[in-house]
């Protein structure tokens, strides 16, 4: 049976990564969420990828018709089919918290900040941008699958979440 991959969705199960170096990091970090790792015929450093996916029992498969359908950069010779997973803060370390972010690059490259920082938690308040979108999961070089992240509903949510933690505030405006 042939696997069709469609551009992507919110309301998907799956997403994709779109890029070597992002490709990489899911296949250190989640293996056993990865489903499929599809190459370009152009893509010309296959060994590091293929080694890869041999040793977590993945399959590599060369389509160029995938790209054609998804891929959002003509770049991108790499994609990384994999299942959302779910993920939760940890009580006990630092957490970042995110209010509201609408930018899905600017989401992702503040996720590449925190890995890149040591900081391993992110909250976000909703609405919030698609953190499973291939946009947020490329502009975060694959920091996504190295940090463990969690939606709430309000300030107030987070807050009865996480009882009696100091919160520093930084805004423009606001109280």
């Amino acid at each position: 049976m042939k696997e069709i991959i469609k551009p992507y969705k919110k309301e998907f199960d799956y997403s994709y990564t779109s890029g070597a170096y992002a490709t990489i990091e899911l296949l250190k970090a989640r293996p056993d969420c990865l489903q499929t790792v599809y190459l370009h015929s152009d893509f010309y450093e296959k060994e590091k990828i293929a080694d890869l996916c041999a040793q977590n029992n993945l399959s590599l498969v060369c389509s160029d018709m995938v790209f054609k359908r998804v891929n959002q950069k003509e770049n991108s010779y790499v994609l990384g089919l994999f299942k959302k997973y779910p993920s939760a803060i940890r009580h006990s370390a630092p957490h970042v918290v995110l209010v509201n972010p609408g930018d899905m690059g600017n989401l992702g490259t503040i996720i590449r900040t925190l890995a890149g920082s040591s900081i391993r938690d992110l909250a976000l308040i909703t609405p919030a941008a698609d953190i499973w979108n291939p946009k947020t999961i490329r502009a975060s070089m694959g920091s996504l699958f190295h940090i463990n992240f969690q939606h709430f509903g309000s300030m107030d949510d987070y807050q009865n979440a996480h009882p009696r933690r100091q919160i520093f505030t930084f805004m423009l405006d606001g109280t």
